[in-house]
């Protein structure tokens, strides 16, 4: 990917972001992501499957989303930019056996950055304007009692400009996660993750979550840097709150 893009989204500070969903799967409510690397991780998931958890067949899931960065100064310069994101993802698990499930997400993000002032941004030519990524994120999870559970998977990542060669856009990571069930209500995560960067060091990511279900159809979880409240419509259909940081 041209060094430009790099050099002006190294300039930018970490954005507050919020999404709203809904999901569809065929199995029983998903659960949380370890962390969205960079957002909208790309995002490592939790120990519970993020296309469904549980079950014997197919599940699916399905989440869009839209978020905007208000206008804010560029780091050492005069220039100031705004930016707008949409996106979508879409994620497939079924079983392989009793204690193992496999689960693979895909997502497409579309981002639009609008700068003033460049004269004072020094360095930067000619900014970025449209930045799509897009991530692919295979795991699978182990079932080890009905307490204990390990989840591990891949990150492959794409995000450049349109034009870019792919070759220049292409980064990859790893994570593993696991999840101890306390009640029947509550359980606690434990994970990490490790993920290559643009043109910059390789970033690694503890992580210590929680899940709640608050009663039969609420339920609060830890989202990376974040919460999220979800809340089953019918045994169809999920409906969910998400906040939290991401670091771009």
């Amino acid at each position: 990917m041209p060094r430009r893009l790099s050099t002006t989204l190294a300039l930018l500070a970490p954005a507050a972001c919020a999404s709203i969903a809904l999901a569809q799967p065929a199995g029983q409510p998903t659960g949380a992501e370890l962390e969205r690397v960079p957002t909208k991780p790309a995002k490592p998931a939790e120990p519970d499957a993020p296309a469904g958890q549980g079950g014997n067949g197919l599940a699916f899931d399905l989440k869009a989303w839209t978020e905007h960065v208000f206008r804010a100064d560029v780091h050492d310069s005069q220039a100031d930019v705004a930016i707008t994101r949409f996106g979508g993802q879409f994620g497939i698990s079924g079983p392989i056996g009793e204690r193992w499930r496999w689960n693979v997400e895909a997502a497409a993000e579309a981002s639009w950055y609008d700068f003033s002032r460049l004269s004072s941004l020094v360095g930067v030519d000619d900014p970025v304007e449209d930045v799509l990524q897009i991530t692919l994120t295979p795991s699978l999870l182990y079932r080890h009692s009905d307490s204990l559970s390990f989840l591990a998977g891949g990150i492959i990542q794409f995000s450049g400009e349109p034009d870019a060669d792919v070759s220049d856009t292409a980064t990859y990571g790893g994570f593993f996660g696991s999840r101890w069930k306390i009640s029947d209500s509550f359980s606690l995560q434990l994970g990490a993750a490790v993920k290559t960067r643009l043109e910059e060091n390789v970033r690694f990511f503890p992580a210590i979550g929680f899940q709640w279900q608050i009663n039969e159809r609420v339920m609060l979880a830890t989202e990376g840097a974040g919460l999220r409240l979800s809340a089953d419509l019918n045994p169809q259909w999920t409906f969910f709150l998400e906040g939290g940081y991401a670091l771009r």
